[in-house]
């Protein structure tokens, strides 16, 4: 055992407090406990390993305390892995001086404090440095982007202020680069053009600095990033003008992301020529002008959040095209024209926003057969018509569709010849004068519907419970849809909820009928 070089117990529920004994492994060169369920501190007493060992991975555990300065003894670690855990305080100098890291993770946890502006210097063979997601303040060092062998640098969610450092454009091999979510700032139409630096950087793969307070012009040099870049992450800053035509070079985008900018002008045709991209968010800026045909040809798009704009002209039908898409995103716009049957066409769609525009005619029918569709937002358009009564237009808390006073509900037809559910047409010879249809139905709600049905409905006795839970709603409904003014009518919600209950009365009393 004492000879012992590797030591690999990870994901295995252990629990409990990591034994003092361990540092007694005189051999040991990998310690990997990750994924686990181990508490309490952190052994001061791993730093006896200082001769031999290489690799500590104490990851997504329950460590909790401080991270102990005595692990800056471990001049032999190239990768140290805390992430995960709940230590708190600072960092100690000494862990920031052990030169021979080449993966540095903190990730997850509630640390503080400020990064030393010579990490650069004293971690130059740094390849992995992730802080993410505590609560580290101050600037990044401008050393960081000095380490030119660096492949990641993940400094999201903290409170990291200033500007984005000098030095981007020394990094090769830079795979990742994460700052979004801080406080980082730039002024002026030229504050993006820290990007121009990282065109250096031919493997980029991931870009973020969403969440900040990053102003400025998107420079057009960023169609000559990395072909490898897949995820862009620029949303929820102080981004203005165009997006540039060069945005359709990047090929291996399978996310874009600019989402709540100031950005303006119109979609760029040259989205379209992104094959790969899965996600497309352009929601709460200020674009204008039709939405491209062309946004038909991202056959592989998951999610397009166009909302929160100030888009016009039609919906294009060239939409059912992009057969992968299961959420649509294009609310409170100035959209115009019909829903378009394309819609239809899109089997896998599961949210679909398209509220808050100005929308009219039907509700096209094929809406009702996209079986996977599980919300659906139509309010405050102009929407006219028959309400589809089939597919998710049967669960009330699925459909919105207030806010628009010409729609109307689809009355169940219990009877097979699909005759009237009253037993009078409008057009009955005895409606003149000022007596009408409404009129009449009126005279005999609610005490005496029974006798203004249609006569084919009678040929079984109606039991109380069908008159009061499923007949006097439906009139009350179709009453209610006739008012002149929209402020008198039921709310579609309230409509639809009555029907429906009416309508599992009937399957009830039929269930119940069939038992016997």
């Amino acid at each position: 055992m004492m000879a012992l070089e590797s030591l690999d117990f990870s994901s295995n529920n252990i629990t409990g407090i990591l034994p003092q004994n361990l540092s007694q492994l005189k051999n040991l060169r990998v310690l990997n406990l990750a994924r686990n369920n181990f508490l309490g501190a952190i052994p001061p007493s791993i730093s006896n390993l200082s001769s031999t060992l290489t690799n500590l991975n104490l990851g997504t555990n329950s460590f909790s305390g401080t991270i102990p300065s005595e692990l800056g003894h471990l001049h032999k670690l190239k990768e140290l892995d805390l992430a995960g855990n709940h230590l708190t305080r600072t960092i100690a100098p000494s862990i920031y001086n052990i030169s021979s890291l080449v993966l540095f993770t903190v990730a997850s946890n509630q640390l503080w404090g400020e990064i030393p502006s010579n990490i650069g210097d004293t971690l130059p063979n740094l390849l992995f440095f992730r802080n993410c997601f505590n609560k580290f303040t101050g600037k990044i060092p401008t050393s960081l982007h000095n380490i030119s062998g660096i492949r990641s640098i993940r400094m999201s969610n903290n409170f990291h202020e200033g500007t984005v450092p000098p030095g981007l454009g020394n990094l090769p091999f830079l795979e990742m680069y994460n700052i979004g979510f801080n406080r980082i700032v730039s002024y002026g139409k030229d504050g993006l053009n820290f990007i121009t630096s990282l065109t250096n950087s031919t493997r980029l793969q991931f870009l973020a600095v969403d969440d900040n307070q990053l102003e400025g012009l998107i420079p057009e040099s960023i169609g000559n990033l990395s072909k490898f870049l897949q995820r862009l992450y620029m949303g929820g800053n102080r981004i203005y003008g165009d997006i540039p035509s060069s945005i359709g070079h990047l090929s291996s985008l399978t996310l874009l992301n600019v989402s709540y900018n100031s950005i303006s002008g119109e979609i760029p045709p040259e989205i379209s020529q992104l094959e790969e991209l899965q996600m497309l968010g352009l929601a709460g800026n200020k674009m204008s002008g039709h939405i491209p045909n062309s946004l038909g040809h991202l056959t592989s798009v998951v999610t397009i959040d166009l909302s929160s704009n100030q888009f016009s002209g039609l919906i294009p039908s060239s939409i059912e095209k992009c057969k992968s898409l299961d959420g649509l995103f294009m609310a409170r716009n100035k959209l115009s024209g019909p829903l378009p049957n394309a819609l239809g066409e899109i089997r896998g769609l599961e949210i679909l926003d398209l509220s808050s525009n100005q929308l009219s005619g039907s509700i096209p029918d094929k809406l009702q057969d996209l079986h996977i569709l599980r919300y659906l937002n139509l309010s405050f358009n102009q929407l006219e018509g028959v309400i589809p009564n089939r597919g998710v237009f049967r669960n009330v808390s699925s459909v919105h569709l207030e806010g628009n006073p010409k729609l109307c509900m689809h009355f169940p037809c219990v009877n097979r010849r699909r005759k009237l559910f009253t037993g009078k047409s409008p057009t009955h010879e005895s409606f003149t004068g000022d007596q009408n249809i409404i009129r009449w139905v009126q005279s005999a709600f609610p005490h005496d519907v029974i006798k203004v049905l249609d006569s084919e409905l009678l040929n079984d006795p109606i039991i109380p419970e069908v008159e009061h839970n499923c007949i006097i709603p439906i009139i009350e409904v179709g009453l209610s849809c006739t008012c002149a003014s929209p402020d008198g009518r039921i709310s579609l919600r309230d409509a639809l909820h009555k029907l429906e209950t009416a309508r599992k009365t009937l399957l009830s009393v039929e269930s119940a009928k069939h038992k016997f």
